[in-house]
C-alpha cells in the first residue's frame, strides 16, 4: 500500500484572460475535502462547466487566481514528486507514436525514476509488464508489445494509456473522459482496473466524465460542476466498502459489486421487499406539491388532468364503453379515474400488492375496472381487444432496448386496428440532453417525511440513472432509457404502428420544445 497522501481545494477559482474580452470564469470558489488513497472521485457535469479546467489544476498546469491546493506529503510541492499521473481525454495525446507498445507501456515509470527519459527495456522489465498485464485482464496486449501503438485502435490505445499509468503505480491517476472512446467491452475493462487499482494498490483516482453508468458503479464520491460553479457533492459508498478480499468479482460482461455500491440492479423495477415500487414510492406519489415544479396540484387534481388530456389528445371525449388498458396501472390512480368517466378498462402491472389494492377500490365504487398481474412485456390480454393503451408517467424505458421494443410488440399486438397509445412521460429528451429536470430535488411529504431525487442524464446511453430516496427508506436506483422523436418514429414502425404526434403537455400542446415539461408520443395500429 501506498504511502498515505491527501490532496485538498479551498474556494479555488480560476479565470481565463484574453486580451480585449471579458474574463470567463471556468471555476468560482470550489472548494472539496481531502481525496486519500484509494478513493475513486468524480467530477460531472456538462460541457463547459469546470471539469477539464478542474484536472489542469490539479497537474498544476494552471495557477488559481484565488483559493488554495494542499497536498500532503509535501515533499518540494510540485506534481512530479508527487509522481502524478494523468489520461488525457484524446488516446494519442498519451501516446508516443515513435515507441513501441511496451515501450509506451514502461514510459510513465521511467519518467519517475529519475532525470532519464527512459530506461533500457530489459528482460525484468519486460516480465514485469507481462505479469502486471496477466494480473489486470489486458494480456492481449503481450503479443504486440513489439508493434508501434498505430496498430491499436482508438479505444485500444486508451486502454493502453491507462496500463501504462498504473503500472507506474502512482499516488493518483487523472483522467478525462476515459470512456469517451470506448465500447462496453473496453468500457468494462477500463473500470476493471481503476476498481482493483484502487483496492489493491491503493491508488487514487480523480475523474471527469460524462458516464454515469461508470459513476454509479464505481464511484467513492461525486462532485457536480455546473458553469464553474460546485453543486451538491454526492458519497455513493464508504471507502474501503470494496476493499475487502472476494468483495469485487470483475468478469468481461459486467461488474459485480456487492449492493450498497451497485448503481442500478437490472430488475429494479421488479416487486418485493425493500424495492423501487413500494411504500416509499407511494408516499412521494402522495405528497402535497405536484411532480411538476411549475405548479403545486393535489393527487387528485393531478388526476382529473390528465384524465381529461388523455381523452382530448386520443379524441374519445364524450364517448364511453370503449376497452382502454392501462399498462402498468400502479394501484389504480388512472385507471380507476378513467372508469370513472365510463370505460372498461383493464389494469395490468406486475406488482400484485398494487393490483390487489386497484382491485378491491374497484369494487367498493362498483366501476368497470378489471385488475391482472402481468409483466408489461406479456399482458396475457387477448389480441386486438383494445381500444386504446395509456402509458403514464414514466413508465416506459425499464428495460434494455430490446426489451423496450418487446413492450412496443405487446402493446401492437392487443390494440385493434385504428386503436390508439398513449405514452407519457416528464422526461422530454429535448430538456434532460441539457441536465434539465423538472422534478423538484426535494418534496416535503404528508408524514413530514422528505423524498430527495437526485437524477442524471447518460448521453451515450440516451438514459437518466436516477435515486429516489424517502426518510426511513434506503435509496432506491433506477435507470430509464429516454428515446428522441426519431427513435420513437423508427421504433414504433418496427412494430407495425405509426406516430401520429407528440405533445408538451396535456393540454395539448404540439408546440414540443425545451420549454416544454412533459413529452406524450401519441401512436395509432394503421387499419389494413
Amino acid at each position: 500500500m501506498k504511502t498515505p497522501f491527501k490532496v485538498s481545494f479551498a474556494d479555488y477559482s480560476c479565470a481565463y484572460h484574453v486580451k480585449g474580452f471579458t474574463p470567463v470564469h471556468a471555476l468560482r470558489g470550489l472548494t472539496i475535502p481531502e481525496i486519500q488513497n484509494g478513493e475513486i472521485v468524480f467530477v460531472v457535469g456538462p460541457n463547459g462547466s469546470g471539469k477539464t479546467t478542474f484536472l489542469d489544476a490539479v497537474c498544476g498546469r494552471i495557477r488559481p487566481d484565488q483559493g488554495w491546493i494542499r497536498w500532503d506529503p509535501a515533499s518540494s510541492g510540485s506534481a512530479v514528486n508527487l509522481r502524478l499521473c494523468y489520461v488525457p481525454q484524446m488516446p494519442s495525446s498519451g501516446i508516443v507514436g515513435d515507441l513501441s507498445i511496451l515501450e509506451n507501456l514502461l514510459l510513465r515509470d521511467s519518467l519517475g525514476s529519475g532525470p532519464r527519459l527512459s530506461r533500457a527495456v530489459t528482460q525484468e522489465r519486460r516480465r514485469s509488464a507481462e505479469s502486471f498485464l496477466k494480473e489486470f485482464g489486458c494480456e492481449w496486449l503481450i503479443s504486440r508489445f513489439d508493434l508501434p501503438p498505430a496498430c491499436l485502435s482508438g479505444g485500444q490505445q486508451q486502454i493502453l494509456n491507462l496500463v501504462s499509468v498504473l503500472f507506474a503505480d502512482p499516488p493518483i491517476a487523472i483522467l478525462d473522459e476515459p470512456t469517451s472512446k470506448l465500447d462496453e467491452a473496453h468500457r468494462v475493462i477500463l473500470m476493471n482496473l481503476l476498481v482493483r487499482a484502487s483496492r489493491e494498490k491503493g491508488t487514487a483516482v480523480l475523474c471527469a466524465t460524462h458516464d454515469v453508468d461508470m459513476v454509479t458503479r464505481i464511484a467513492d464520491r461525486v462532485f457536480p460542476l455546473r458553469d464553474g460553479l460546485p453543486q451538491e457533492p454526492e458519497r455513493r459508498r464508504d471507502v474501503g466498502d470494496v476493499r475487502s478480499p472476494g468483495a469485487v468479482r470483475i468478469s468481461q460482461s459486467a461488474i459485480d459489486l456487492p449492493v450498497a455500491v451497485q448503481g442500478v440492479e437490472p430488475d429494479w423495477w421488479a416487486p418485493g421487499p425493500n424495492r423501487l415500487f413500494g411504500e416509499a414510492y407511494q408516499r412521494g406519489d402522495d405528497s402535497h406539491e405536484g411532480y411538476l415544479a411549475r405548479h403545486e396540484l393535489s393527487r387528485d387534481a393531478r388526476t382529473r388532468r390528465e384524465i381529461a388530456g388523455i381523452q382530448r389528445i386520443l379524441g374519445i371525449v364524450g364517448t364511453s364503453h370503449l376497452n382502454i388498458a392501462d399498462v402498468p396501472c400502479g394501484w389504480g390512480r388512472h385507471s380507476l379515474a378513467l372508469a370513472k368517466e365510463g370505460f372498461n378498462v383493464t389494469g395490468v402491472d406486475v406488482n400484485p400488492t398494487y393490483v390487489q389494492q386497484a382491485s378491491d377500490e374497484a369494487k367498493r365504487l362498483s366501476l368497470p375496472a378489471k385488475f391482472v398481474v402481468a409483466d408489461m412485456r406479456n399482458t396475457g390480454l387477448p389480441a386486438d381487444s383494445q381500444d386504446g393503451i395509456v402509458n403514464m408517467w414514466t413508465s416506459f424505458g425499464f428495460f434494455d432496448h430490446e426489451e423496450n421494443m418487446n413492450v412496443l410488440r405487446e402493446f401492437s399486438r392487443v390494440l385493434r386496428s385504428g386503436g390508439k397509445i398513449l405514452i407519457h412521460s416528464d422526461l422530454n429528451p429535448r430538456r434532460v440532453h441539457y441536465g434539465i429536470f423538472d422534478e423538484p430535488s426535494e418534496r416535503h411529504l404528508k408524514d413530514h417525511k422528505t423524498l430527495a431525487v437526485v437524477e442524471h442524464y447518460c448521453d451515450s446511453e440516451h438514459a437518466i440513472y436516477g435515486s429516489w430516496a424517502v426518510d426511513g427508506f434506503p435509496p432506491f436506483r433506477y435507470r430509464i432509457a429516454v428515446y428522441r422523436e426519431d427513435q420513437w418514429r423508427m421504433m414504433a414502425g418496427k412494430v407495425g404502428l405509426r406516430v401520429d404526434a407528440f405533445y408538451g403537455s396535456f393540454d395539448g400542446d404540439l408546440d414540443l420544445s425545451v420549454r416544454s415539461q412533459e413529452f406524450i408520443v401519441v401512436m395509432s395500429k394503421p387499419v389494413p
